[in-house]
């Protein structure tokens, strides 16, 4: 015989209090009481209401049926002796009597799982249990949110949060005459439940569902399995991760193994010009190197970074010198060493009294650390061409370049390309305003042509490059559109276009041809289609002077003449008729770009 309803008011407030031991108040009864002085209605939407006509809604049928769900079972049927982990944890969003032998593992629900918080005593307890069971009428919202806030707080201990497994907990309905009572009841009930709009919130904080309300050894069974899967993947997964770290040291070895090859046999064996291991300099960034102090950094890229060296005690002022620092990383192979190589090479000849010019940054020295490669290097200013142009055609403030720096720099850009091809015979395969550095003082401006990463010395008209190098758009046509190309030639081509952007502006040849980014295409076709476009537009010499006319800067406009001359022979598409540097050079004893007193 069910007690009455005041027996059943204080025997879970009874049963509550003696389960929240030290806990928070528990929540308010969800089942308020009725006026008719008997039944109390469960506070739920219309659609549960509907969902759930034939149950029998009285908050004691509830209770009962979780004793019945719990009858003839005990806790340590959850979990047999071959799982490695703690006891069941239990928690109910029905404010119910611990079923008789369950006490010990059956948590109330307190205002502090709604602000995700659990208190001490439930961490020490979850951080070792097995699994959590949380019993919830998933129908109604009321319900689920508690769920959800419970659920919350035991995900809230991350790596030491137990499973959380839900079970839906509502009376038993009424089978149909002719039903199987067992079927009909999990496939009710599985119907339902996948039309819950909240239970979709709340599968994100549980691992396992079990459907049917299983009872008894049934329920015992059921969650047992539930938690052997759960521990059996767990340990596949630690396996799993355990295989991956074992993938990785072996990897680290064999990356170890990798740099002492290149590092040490490979470096002496392709006789790279790179010192030893300078195990006074440590990794990473230094604070001094020689007698310098490595200061601000000037700027970063893809080949590294750049500080100026400042003298010690003048921190503000400036030695000449910078750092490039590079990493190892991307160069820890035989290809890395020999392109190295080469470039230090190539650096080093330009050092040299015979082959050095005022117009190419000299290196002074070669450093190896365990983690990088730093080259001390001539410090040719504080901003690169880039950014000076780009200061130009900002607006405010205004800061021009004027004709005769303009002038200036376009005729050491020629003596500088000329130089390298005409002296050392050496390709820089990368000329563009980011390789070019400034310095400006009041009238005056010079630059450096520096970055010779991918620099070759080689002989005019015997060597012919293939792939991709350069940085387009200042790529000549022939690099993306053709199998090989002549890597002088290529030069001649790129000093042009970041001449033409010197007489007009910045991307001068994006914004004049509409050389416009289009996401849709790869990169690959994207470049052939622009080039196809670059070429076809200069196939025509009469293009050069039209896009003079439309863009030149007004200070100069007195040098559009020789600007046309000039281009249109240094952007001449057949290779083998582009203007060389020898040309160039003997255009430059004239009076090409020559600035005088008459032009100011």
């Amino acid at each position: 015989m069910a007690p009455s309803d005041s027996q059943t008011n204080d025997a879970t407030a009874t049963g509550v209090l003696a389960g929240a031991s030290g806990l928070d108040a528990p929540y308010l009864p969800l089942l308020p009481q009725s006026s008719d002085g008997g039944n109390s209605q469960p506070a739920c939407s219309p659609q549960s209401v509907s969902r759930r006509r034939h149950l029998s809604v009285r908050p004691m049928d509830v209770q009962e049926w979780i004793n019945k769900r719990f009858a003839d079972i005990t806790v340590d049927m959850f979990c047999a002796e071959d799982i490695d982990a703690g006891k069941i944890a239990i928690y109910s969003t029905h404010q119910l009597i611990p079923p008789p032998g369950f006490e010990d593992v059956w948590f109330p629900m307190g205002t502090h799982h709604s602000q995700g918080r659990l208190l001490r005593n439930e961490i020490e307890y979850l951080s070792s249990a097995a699994a959590v069971l949380l019993f919830s009428d998933v129908h109604d919202p009321v319900h689920s949110r508690r769920a959800f806030d419970v659920s919350s707080s035991i995900v809230s201990l991350e790596s030491n949060a137990p499973p959380v497994i839900l079970l839906p907990h509502f009376t038993v309905p009424a089978t149909p005459a002719g039903e199987d009572k067992k079927a009909a009841q999990a496939g009710n009930e599985d119907m339902d439940l996948l039309d819950i709009p909240s239970l979709e919130e709340l599968q994100v904080n549980i691992d396992v569902i079990v459907f049917g309300q299983p009872a008894g050894v049934a329920l015992a069974g059921e969650v047992y399995s539930r938690i052997l899967n759960q521990t059996r993947a767990a340990s596949m997964l630690n396996r799993k991760l355990n295989e991956r770290r074992e993938i990785i040291r072996k990897a680290q070895m064999l990356e170890d193994d990798l740099d002492d090859a290149v590092w040490e046999y490979c470096r002496v064996r392709l006789r790279s010009g790179l010192p030893a291991i300078d195990d006074v300099i440590g990794p990473g960034q230094p604070d001094t190197i020689d007698n310098f102090v490595v200061g601000a950094k000037l700027g970063q890229g893809s080949f590294g970074l750049v500080c100026r060296l400042v003298e010690p005690g003048n921190p503000n002022g400036s030695s000449g010198q910078v750092l490039k620092m590079v990493s190892k990383k991307p160069l820890t192979s035989f290809y890395g060493i020999v392109s190295l190589k080469r470039e230090l090479r190539v650096m080093g000849m330009l050092s040299t009294e015979e082959h050095s010019h005022i117009n190419i940054a000299q290196l002074y020295q070669v450093y190896h650390t365990e983690t990088h490669i730093m080259l001390r290097i001539e410090d040719g200013g504080k901003l690169d061409l880039y950014k000076r142009l780009a200061l130009r055609e900002q607006r405010t403030p205004p800061f021009p370049l004027g004709a005769k720096k303009a002038t200036d720099t376009i005729r050491q850009c020629m003596a500088g390309v000329a130089h390298l091809h005409l002296g050392p015979q050496v390709v820089h395969r990368d000329l563009k305003p980011e390789n070019i550095i400034v310095n400006e003082v009041a009238d005056r401006i010079a630059i450096k042509i520096t970055d010779f990463d991918v620099a070759l010395a080689s002989q005019p008209g015997r060597t012919k490059c293939t792939g991709k190098v350069g940085t387009f758009p200042f790529m000549a046509p022939e690099i993306i559109l053709e199998k090989d190309f002549d890597p002088f030639a290529a030069d001649i081509w790129s000093i042009a276009i970041v001449i033409l952007e010197v007489i007009c502006r910045l991307n001068l040849l994006k914004k004049g041809l509409s050389l416009y980014q289009n996401k849709k295409m790869s990169r690959k076709a994207e470049e052939e289609l622009h080039m196809g476009k670059i070429r076809a537009f200069f196939k025509t010499p009469s293009n050069v002077n039209m896009l003079l006319h439309k863009f030149i800067q007004p200070e100069m406009n007195y040098f559009e003449d020789d600007a046309n001359t000039l281009l249109t022979g240094m952007l001449n598409t057949k290779e083998e008729e582009r203007m060389t540097a020898r040309e160039m050079r003997e255009m430059m004893a004239g009076n090409f770009f020559e600035f005088s007193d008459a032009v100011a």
